[in-house]
């Protein structure tokens, strides 16, 4: 698994490594463009009138730095469908599931690609972007990054119950958003090869994709109304609000509620890999 992995790696990393450069390049010039703007007593607003060229270039790498996010987004979504589609089935499917390994480590090494990409790049940008803002604020770096030390130190020390809920359940489900996003799709290209489907198949595979949501919100609405009655109708923060007073420490409810909120999503992601699964190999006729 570990050199498919590599493979897959190799075949799709490029796109986002050029976004990426382009996010850079753009929030680069905008961040220096602003600098010498201020640095001469100057404003957005009177930008255009008193720094001419100097603004157009502030203003065109603003747009750049938009374009480059929208842009990771459609570069994420075709590197998904190129993985789970493209290069599962057709001449280059049929030889890599001719390879002497199983179809999970196929399949699980896809996921973690593009997993492993779509993390990269949105902790990229993130860093670029704060260090921006860092920069915009006239922040020194190694300033910020003692106060997050000191931030993390003290969280660790200093143990509050409600805290440590709160960042295992936003990393939850932020993972649990990712890899559920990524079965989904991979799930949707299955049936759409499974089945033939040619004719309208941009249409028809986006009501797949939100069909499949549909069906296991529906599925799984008897356990939500059951969690919403047992926390009285409250959302988590506002349970982590409410205990933030008492020494940060929650009760049994809170954590019975993260209990439901991962194994919802292990059901979700696990579910749709067996189906895709079973569907690639019916449709490989691997059995």
């Amino acid at each position: 698994m570990r050199k498919l992995l590599k493979y897959e790696l190799a075949g799709n990393y490029l796109p986002f490594v050029v976004i990426s450069a382009l996010f850079l390049i753009c929030v680069s010039v905008s961040v220096f463009a602003w600098s010498a703007i201020t640095s001469h007593g100057g404003s957005v607003r009177h930008a255009l009138d008193d720094f001419g060229f100097l603004a157009w270039v502030f203003f065109v790498s603003i747009a750049g730095v938009v374009l480059s996010l929208f842009g990771l987004m459609v570069v994420r979504i075709m590197a998904v469908i190129s993985t789970f589609g493209k290069n599962l089935y057709g001449s280059y499917g049929y030889l890599l599931f001719c390879l002497p390994v199983g179809i999970d480590a196929i399949l699980l090494s896809k996921i973690l690609s593009c997993f492993i990409l779509i993390g990269a790049s949105t902790c990229f940008y993130m860093f670029v972007g704060a260090e921006a803002v860092l920069f915009v604020r006239d922040v020194d770096f190694i300033t910020a990054m003692q106060e997050i030390g000191g931030w993390l130190a003290e969280f660790v020390y200093s143990y509050r119950e409600s805290s440590v809920f709160l960042v295992l359940f936003i990393t939850t489900n932020v993972l649990g958003q990712i890899l559920s996003f990524l079965v989904s799709i991979m799930l949707t290209l299955v049936l759409l090869n499974a089945w033939h489907i040619s004719s309208f198949r941009f249409v028809l595979g986006v009501l797949i994709f939100f069909g499949l949501g549909i069906c296991a919100d529906i599925v799984l609405t008897p356990f939500n109304m059951f969690v919403e009655w047992a926390i009285g109708g409250s959302s988590v923060l506002d349970m982590v609000a409410s205990k933030a007073e008492t020494y940060g420490i929650l009760n049994v409810t809170a954590w019975l509620f993260y209990a439901y909120y991962t194994i919802r999503y292990l059901l979700i992601i696990g579910v749709f890999y067996l189906l895709a699964r079973y569907f690639v190999i019916k449709k490989m006729e691997l059995e």
